[in-house]
């Protein structure tokens, strides 16, 4: 591998020119990044049409019910589009969308039958649960020993739905790793353990200083903290908590009161 640094330009990353190169090492950990490392980030667009599996389907279809959500089917259909805006060009063209089913009922809690809507007409909770519901299920059935990576984690996730996730990434049964970052402070008083837990603080610089929680406690006696975590972290006996100026914050906007106010009197 040393051999190829003469080769490297200064705007190109060595990583991709080893397994160009066929480095076997360079190789292992391009593919490592390609399946076996998911990134699910914060905002809800991301595509499932990519990871959606009829094999999958009964078992997404369970975890969707266990965790309340009340779709009774999920269907792939091609839909037609136009490839341009010239109205004489008429090339059949199609792509996958998803349908979500749900069971309707009558006020007197009679089963009318099913509504279809569009996936993308679902609510962010729904299509984030979803996102997150096909790549654990699909980790499971690729042989597990993935990285899934969680941007804001309880981002439209109801709290009691993000603590029994937690409690799933934290069990026997997953032999996946999940590391997540959330502002859900409660999410700090699940079962887990101390060492699993780290904050992010800044400095005056705004760098950000990484630093773990069993840090704070006698390792020697504890592997978890028999404090309320959650507690202490708002009191601050951790660190990275925000310093708001509330008082500032009413300030500009009376200020802005104030402008408005001046300048209907000028009128």
């Amino acid at each position: 591998m040393k051999d190829l640094i003469p080769r490297l330009r200064k705007n190109a990353l060595f990583l991709f020119l080893a397994q160009q190169n066929n480095d076997a090492l360079a190789s292992n950990i391009y593919e490592w990044f390609s399946k076996d490392l998911f990134i699910i980030l914060s905002n809800n667009r991301m595509s499932i049409t990519g990871q959606f599996s009829e094999l999958l389907k009964n078992e997404l279809l369970s975890f969707l019910q266990a965790a309340d959500f009340n779709i009774s089917n999920i269907t792939v259909r091609k839909i037609p589009f136009l490839t341009s805006d010239d109205a004489l060009d008429t090339k059949p063209q199609t792509q996958p969308m998803i349908f979500t089913s749900h069971k309707v009922y009558n006020d007197d809690g009679k089963l009318l039958g099913e509504s279809e809507l569009p996936f993308t007409e679902e609510s962010d909770g729904t299509k984030r649960i979803l996102y997150i519901a096909l790549i654990i299920l699909s980790a499971q059935m690729q042989g597990n020993q993935k990285t899934i990576l969680f941007d804001e984690f309880d981002s439209s996730l109801h709290p009691e739905l993000a603590r029994a996730l937690v409690h799933i990434f934290n069990s026997k049964e997953n032999l996946n790793q999940f590391i997540l970052t959330t502002q859900d402070v409660q999410l700090l008083d699940n079962p887990i353990r101390i060492d699993q837990i780290y904050l992010i603080d800044k400095n005056f610089q705004g760098v950000s200083d990484l630093k773990s929680v069993f840090d704070f406690s006698n390792p020697r006696t504890s592997g978890r903290l028999d404090v309320n975590l959650a507690k202490k972290y708002i009191e601050g006996k951790f660190g990275s908590v925000p310093v708001v100026n509330t008082d500032r914050l009413l300030d500009i906007l009376q200020e802005i009161h104030k402008g408005i106010d001046n300048e209907k009197t000028k009128e």
